[in-house]
Order: C-alpha cells, then sequence, then structure tokens
C-alpha cells in the first residue's frame, strides 16, 4: 500500500487463517506437482503464503528463510497447520529442525477409545500404562481423568497435544507413551490435557 498522509491506503488486503494444528515428525514423501509434504501419514499443503524456516543448524545460528524446495524427505519439521473448507490441511508455517526421535501430534481430536488410543488428525495416539496425563494446568492426572476430560464429535472437541516417538508398525500412529496432555476446547484459548 501507500500513504496518504496518516493513513495508509491498502493496495492488497489478505485474511489468513490461523494454524490450530501442530505436528512435528519427519518427512515421509514430497509431491512437488501439489507443493505438500505427508507427515505421520497426513498430507500437508503449503501455499504461497507459507512461512519456510530452517531451524535445523547447532544452536546458537540464526533462523534462515528456505523454500519447499529446500526440503528432503527424512526432514524433521515442525507444521503449523489449518484444515480449510474440505477438511485438507494447509500449512501457515514450517520450520526444519534438528534431528529428533520425539514426535507431536497437536490438534482436536477425532474419536477416543479410553485408556488406550486416540485419534487426533487422522493420526493414532496410542497409550499405555506408562503415558504421563496431564491438565490444563500441567499437573499429573490418572489415565481415567484424562480421558474424562477429553471431549470428541459431536461435541466440541478437546484440543490434545500427543507426543512419543514412531511406532514401527504404523506410518500414521504415534507410540504416546511418554507424555500427553489437552490443551482445551477447539475454540478455546484456555489450555487443556497433554500426554
Amino acid at each position: 500500500g501507500t500513504m496518504a498522509g496518516a493513513v495508509l491506503v491498502a493496495s492488497k488486503v489478505i485474511f489468513l487463517s490461523e494454524a490450530n494444528a501442530q505436528i512435528v515428525a519427519p518427512i515421509q514423501s514430497k509431491d512437488a506437482a501439489t507443493a505438500s509434504v505427508v507427515v505421520l501419514g497426513q498430507k500437508v499443503a503449503t501455499t504461497p503464503l507459507t512461512q519456510f524456516v530452517d531451524q535445523s543448524s547447532p544452536s546458537g545460528q540464526p533462523l534462515r528463510t528456505i523454500a519447499y524446495a529446500d526440503l528432503t524427505v527424512a526432514d524433521r519439521i515442525d507444521v503449523r497447520a489449518y484444515k480449510d473448507a474440505a477438511g485438507n490441511l494447509v500449512a501457515t508455517r514450517v520450520v526444519r529442525t534438528e534431528p529428533d526421535p520425539l514426535l507431536i501430534a497437536k490438534a482436536a481430536v477425532d474419536a477416543k477409545f479410553p485408556v488406550t488410543r486416540m485419534t487426533v488428525l487422522g493420526i493414532t495416539a496410542t497409550t499405555s500404562p506408562s503415558t504421563r496425563y496431564r491438565d490444563v494446568l500441567g499437573n499429573l492426572i490418572a489415565a481415567v481423568d484424562f480421558y474424562n476430560l477429553v471431549q470428541v464429535p459431536p461435541a466440541l472437541p478437546t484440543i490434545v497435544r500427543a507426543q512419543g516417538v514412531a511406532d514401527p508398525a504404523s506410518d500414521s500412529t504415534l507410540d504416546a507413551t511418554r507424555t500427553t496432555s489437552t490443551h482445551g476446547s477447539a475454540n478455546s484459548n484456555h489450555h487443556a490435557p497433554t500426554m
């Protein structure tokens, strides 16, 4: 735009959707024709507005802007995304990170099967007696209490952050035997349980 006195006269206005989902995992495949990647079995599209950043250098190095073409299969990325009107994941930001076996899926819960697993963004997060569950305040809670806090459709679904390691038997399963937490309802700014 241009300035007319103290007023900015916009030449273009762009509305961006807020990212309400996060996946941190290695890239399983890329499709250059659609500028998309697959992480934890989920296809994530990118657009000309998607920000690409490299944070894979040793700590202390400045962040570097990169492009979709710089990403390679097996790069570990932190994707912030939203679902478009058709239900497709669209990335707002993709950060290439240092390799790490820790995987993260954070979004509204699709389904739950107390106290063994839940589905987030189509990603199965398996739980076990060794999973640590946290409530909105970060307090450790029992598995039964955690699953009781988690709401699924048709109710307003709870946002859950599941972290763990890859399940060798599936490319879309996260073994959340380490920790899980909730982060509130899908339209809430409140934090809720984590695993």
